[in-house]
């Protein structure tokens, strides 16, 4: 079960998303490192298709993507961007500063006059101020074209008076007072300016947002030859080829050093491997399952990812009867017997070759940042014999070897997508299994589910959650009762949580909110609004598999954005 995260499962990825998970090394044969190539090939044997091609986010793209858009930020820059440990790095910004002003409701942001679209006309304030009204109207009820992160950074409740003061200012007023962090790394951090002169086409937001849900399908659309970032799209060859070329007039500092990218379909992941051995593609995306013979190749590395998220099996709140199991999912009990069957260390040494990190709440340990509590244990390390004797103190009692309670059996159905890789199908058994011996009972279902259960999941998995574009960690669209993800997932309603959540958006000094944000995550690792699961490269399905000529993937990852943008590549 997917939120708004990296998603590498679909079959719809930009090559931007693809390389975000390629730059930390876990293993390599030996470094043979020939020249670097006019080209950067990517082999895939995932598909090539995208739902959305539009600077903002839609909801058939609210997995896969990231905060500067459905294109990514090679073609659309954000107005800020946010670097490693949520560092603002205003070299790579369209913004030159932020100021907060009016007790903490007057943001004001200035940008830097030296970014230009390719056409050479500059990116303006008011490119910033029309992507605020697109993704504003898009946030209303019966929009045509619904915004993905509604309810992220106060979207759109939050927002007051937009003022353009002139080609290079412009300020926002919240209807609040704010915690300036949250708002300016969830909020304004979603802004990517589009260029108005060539988008605006009507006077009225819901016309516009009608026009631009009919090119959303339309990659090589006129509309989208105008663009700030280093690359852009410029040949769709349908199961074959994506074509992106560099734009002449970028004005960052590091200039696009390949001619072209290329992202090319491979019929098989047997075809990709190929591709691999032949030193034809760069970068390649392969299962875990083949690991071992990838190691082996002497001018690749492996790398894994650290994603500034977790990972989770989804807990469907709002299900029908289940067999009268589905209830049960509102009890903290149930929730903990589940949690304590998940054995984490087996999953990431066994499953996962090593690659990995533990998840005990919604805020990463990894890679080291300011938001996590490092004081907080785990509360459910593993341990089924726990659980089980918890559901027995509640009055279950084995039948069979399912437990039972007033003739309900504690079974539940487990929904996942179809295709999931070998290593995540071998994940959700080892979990099956480690849930019998508390007495649980999982059927397992790949999608397409049967009819009868689409509303009828109780757990659904293997989700992935990316802090992007809410770089400050909080659970707003996640677990608060009117978030934009819960209500379209898992429906997990708590007034403590709700309470919890809002604490963290008010202004105070830094030890108020770092205070606010532990009592945030202790309470929902002890309350498991999800299940927690270890942060694996299995979860996306695929091994990130980067030839020796690359430079620069350490240097220039990206731990918020996920992200190496293809001009810091050599």
């Amino acid at each position: 079960m997917k939120g708004k995260t990296r998603g590498r499962s679909l079959p719809a990825l930009l090559l931007s998303a693809a390389l975000a998970g390629v730059l930390t090394a876990c293993g390599a044969g030996p470094t043979t490192a020939p020249a670097t190539p006019s080209t950067l090939t990517v082999g895939t044997s995932v598909g090539l298709t995208i739902s959305s091609w539009l600077p903002i986010v839609g909801p058939s793209d609210c997995v896969g993507v990231n905060g500067p858009g459905a294109l990514g930020p090679d073609t659309y820059k954000p107005l800020l961007w946010y670097a490693n440990s949520g560092q603002l790095d205003l070299s790579r910004s369209l913004a030159s500063g932020v100021s907060v002003s009016r007790n903490d409701t007057l943001y004001t942001i200035t940008m830097n006059p030296k970014w230009h679209w390719n056409t050479g006309q500059p990116v303006t304030a008011q490119d910033a101020v029309y992507d605020i009204r697109l993704f504003i109207a898009a946030s209303a009820p019966n929009t045509p074209y619904p915004y993905c992160f509604n309810g992220s950074g106060g979207v759109p409740t939050d927002w007051g008076k937009i003022t353009v003061i002139n080609s290079h200012k412009f300020t926002v007023q919240t209807t609040r007072p704010v915690n300036p962090e949250w708002f300016e790394r969830n909020g304004l951090g979603q802004i990517v300016p589009v260029p108005q002169f060539s988008w605006d086409k009507y006077s009225s937001m819901t016309q516009e947002l009608k026009w631009m849900s009919k090119v959303t399908s339309q990659p090589t659309n006129p509309i989208f030859s105008v663009y700030d970032g280093p690359y852009h799209l410029a040949k769709v060859v349908t199961n074959s080829y994506w074509e992106f070329l560099p734009n002449p007039h970028y004005d960052g500092a590091h200039k696009p050093a390949f001619k072209k990218v290329l992202w090319e379909y491979e019929t098989s992941a047997q075809s990709t491997f190929l591709a691999l051995k032949s030193g034809s593609v760069q970068v390649a995306q392969l299962p875990m399952t083949f690991y071992d013979s990838v190691l082996r190749l002497t001018k690749y590395r492996v790398f894994s990812p650290h994603l500034f998220g977790y990972q989770w099996l989804g807990l469907n709140f709002h299900a029908p009867s289940l067999g009268g199991t589905g209830p049960l999912i509102h009890d903290l009990y149930i929730r903990q017997a589940l949690q304590l069957g998940i054995d984490q260390k087996v999953i990431i040494d066994k499953l996962n070759h090593g690659l990995g990190q533990p998840v005990y709440g919604p805020v990463p340990q990894f890679p080291k940042n300011g938001y996590y509590d490092y004081s907080m244990p785990n509360y459910y390390p593993y341990n089924p014999q726990r659980g089980r004797r918890i559901l027995e103190s509640h009055g279950w009692h084995a039948v069979s070897g399912v437990m039972q309670k007033n003739g309900v059996k504690l079974q539940f159905s487990l929904y996942y997508g179809a295709g999931t890789s070998t290593t995540v199908q071998d994940t959700f058994q080892v979990i099956a299994s480690d849930w019998a011996k508390e007495g649980i009972r999982v059927t397992m279902y790949p999608k397409p589910l049967p009819q009868a259960l689409v509303k009828n999941w109780a757990i659904g998995g293997l989700g992935d959650w990316f802090y992007a574009p809410d770089y400050f960690p909080t659970g707003g669209d996640l677990f608060a009762s009117t978030g934009g993800i819960n209500q379209a997932i898992g429906h997990y309603d708590s007034r403590t949580m709700n309470r919890l959540i809002q604490a963290t958006y008010a202004p105070g000094t830094p030890a108020q909110v770092k205070q606010r944000m532990d009592a945030y995550q202790k309470y929902a690792a002890q309350n498991l609004p999800v299940l927690w699961m270890p942060v694996t490269p299995a979860a996306d399905g695929f091994l990130y598999v980067v030839s020796n000529s690359l430079k620069g993937f350490r240097s220039h990852y990206d731990d918020m954005e996920a992200y190496v943008p293809y001009n810091l590549l050599n």
